[in-house]
This record gives structure tokens, sequence and C-alpha cells, in this order.
């Protein structure tokens, strides 16, 4: 098992890393006081992991309640908050209560704002399921809801007490969602650590859901977001290297209705646009393009789209809430391994950038 902490005084919390019976869940809140625990769960995921997951809280003596919900957006609504709130309050959850979250992004968000506003806060546990969740959305305190057709539009930072990630249970994830799941890791490389850039290039990608190497490469994608959430909790600087990929990801996903791409196809072209910009703007070697653009070919990444025009992408752009006063805010790499941020790139250049991934 691997053991990481994320730092932030008296909101740390240890992240493990490893079979879901090494979690030693018996020293995860030792001296701790704690009242009911209640599981959200998705309800395919519960189906085919959850008899596991009670096995192990009953090791260390817990008892809990579950609620199963759907996965998907349409369950990120306030309708699906009360549903939590309803189960919490019927189980007699109180502040001393734990809610933990077995499932994807999705629900680790609509739970992780519930136990944010529920009681005006109470702890809660992140047991991401989907490679995606595990590498980003299960560390930093984001919870949130969509607010008619607006995304994350209500929310809050709530840092989960503790997240507990099982990488075997990755075998039962569609192999879509898993390689999804790799383009946030490959970003993670991009702007922080060579060497997982290199442990991905050096496994067979059939193999590595299965491989010993998945352990370090989750620890290395999540030890990233942990060192950057350290540095900036609520994501007022240096957390915007996180967005590395998503200004034209973003852009592609709601032109295409948030249908057509999984969010790490997206992020997948949206990474070639910014090393494209990078090395108009930034001086990135075409060496380093064309390495990074191999290894999103080879896990099978989508790294250009068709069907919408440049002028469309650059509209929905322009719409981007990341945009400053000035001008539109971009994370570039001038070599793997490193980020930075700016808003002053020429518009000629992100025309070229956008031109590079669109296949008319």
């Amino acid at each position: 098992m691997i053991e990481l902490q994320v730092n932030l005084g008296p909101r740390s919390y240890p992240v493990r890393i490893g079979p879901w019976r090494d979690w030693e869940l018996r020293t995860l809140f030792e001296g701790t006081q704690l009242g009911r625990w209640a599981i959200v769960a998705d309800g395919g995921v519960w189906e085919l992991w959850g008899r596991d997951l009670l096995s192990g809280l009953g090791s260390a003596g817990v008892e809990a309640s579950v609620l199963c919900l759907e996965a998907g957006e349409r369950s990120k609504s306030h309708e699906t908050v009360f549903r939590v709130y309803d189960h919490l309050l019927a189980e007699k959850v109180r502040r001393d209560g734990v809610l933990a979250v077995f499932g994807g992004g999705v629900l680790g968000d609509v739970a992780g704002f519930a136990a944010a506003t529920y009681q005006r806060g109470i702890r809660y546990v992140q047991i991401p399921t989907t490679l995606l969740s595990m590498v980003d959305s299960s560390v930093g305190g984001k919870t949130g809801v969509n607010y008619g057709s607006h995304k994350n539009m209500v929310g809050a930072f709530h840092q989960p007490s503790a997240v507990l990630i099982s990488p075997e249970w990755l075998i039962s994830l569609p192999e879509r969602e898993f390689r999804s799941g790799l383009a946030e890791v490959i970003k993670c490389g991009i702007i922080q650590d060579v060497r997982l850039i290199e442990a991905l290039e050096d496994v067979e990608p059939a193999r590595l859901v299965r491989s010993e190497r998945l352990e370090e490469v989750i620890a290395r994608g999540l030890g990233v977001k942990a060192r950057i959430v350290e540095q900036d909790e609520t994501d007022l600087g240096i957390r915007k290297h996180l967005n590395f990929g998503h200004t034209v990801g973003h852009a592609i996903e709601a032109l295409t209705g948030f249908e057509r791409f999984l969010h790490g196809e997206a992020v997948a072209i949206g990474i070639l646009a910014a090393l494209r910009l990078s090395q108009e703007v930034v001086g990135l070697s075409r060496d380093h393009l064309d390495r990074i653009e191999a290894l999103l070919n080879r896990f099978g990444l989508p790294t250009r789209v068709t069907g919408i025009t440049v002028e469309q992408i650059i509209g929905a752009l322009e719409m981007d809430k990341k945009a400053s006063n000035r001008g539109q805010v971009w994370v570039l790499t001038p070599g793997l391994g490193r980020a930075t941020v700016t808003d002053q790139v020429p518009a000629d250049r992100v025309r070229d950038a956008v031109a590079y991934v669109v296949n008319a």
C-alpha cells in the first residue's frame, strides 16, 4: 500500500492507495469519536464491489447505511442533494457522523456538497471507483452541483477526511472510461512530473489496469494534485496549472453537447492544442509535443476533432469562465514537468493551435 498525506493544517488528510484489505481502517480515525456512517454509492458499482467495501468497514467495527444513486451528470442537482439529506436524517446521522462516497466524480461532487452543508458540515470520506476520480476529483475539496444549464455553479470547498483507493476495482471499469482517466494522468506528468510520463511510456497499455505499476501511476498523478492543492487550496494561483488542456477541452465538450466525448477524451485533444500553443508562445520543443502526442495515441486517446469548426471553438473560448478582464487565460508548458499561466497570447497563435487539432 502507498500512503500520501495532503497537508492543509487542521484540514490535512491521508490518501491510501492499495487493495482494500490493506487500508488499515482501524488506524484511520484513531483517537476520534465518530458517530454513524452513511454511504452514498453508484448503484452499478455497489452491485459489483459493495460487499468488499462493507467487509473492509466491518473489519474496523464500522456499520453503515447505504443510499444507491445513479451516476451521471443528471444526478448533479439539488434534487440529488436533498435525497442525501433525507437519507442522513432518516439514519440519524449527526454532526459527528461520516458520509462515505463510493463512486465516480459526479457522486463525489454531489455527496461532498451534501457533507459540506448538512448540519453546517460533517466529515466525508472519498472512495473513488473510476480512474478519473482517483487521480483528480477525490483530492482537493471541490464540491458542487449544476444549476440549470450552468455546470458546478453552486458549491463549496470541503476537504475529505480521508481518500481510500483500491486500484483492483478498476478492472470492471469500461476500457473507454479507463483511457479517459489517463488523460488527466498524462496532464499531471506534463505540468509537474516527467517520471510519470516515463512510467506510462514503459508500460504496455493493454496491461496497465492489471499491472503492478498502476498503484505507482495513480500515486504519482495524485501526488501532483496534492502538492498543488497544498499551495493553493481555493484555486487562486498555482492550482490553475491543473487546467492544462481544459481550455480547449471544455470548449469541445460544450460544442458537442457533453455527449460525444468523455471528459478525458476532450481534455486529450485540449492537451495537444495547449502543447501546440506552448510551442508557439513559450518555446516548447517540437520533440516534446511529438512525444506526448505519441503517448496519447498509444493509449487510444483522441488528438483531433471533426464535425466542428475552428471558428466555433474560438467562439466558445470567448465564453470561457476562466477568461480574465485582459483576455483568455492559458496554462502552457515551456518544457515537460513545468507549467506557466498567461493571458498574453496573440489571437492568431490561438487560432493556429485550435486549427492544429481540428480535422475539417
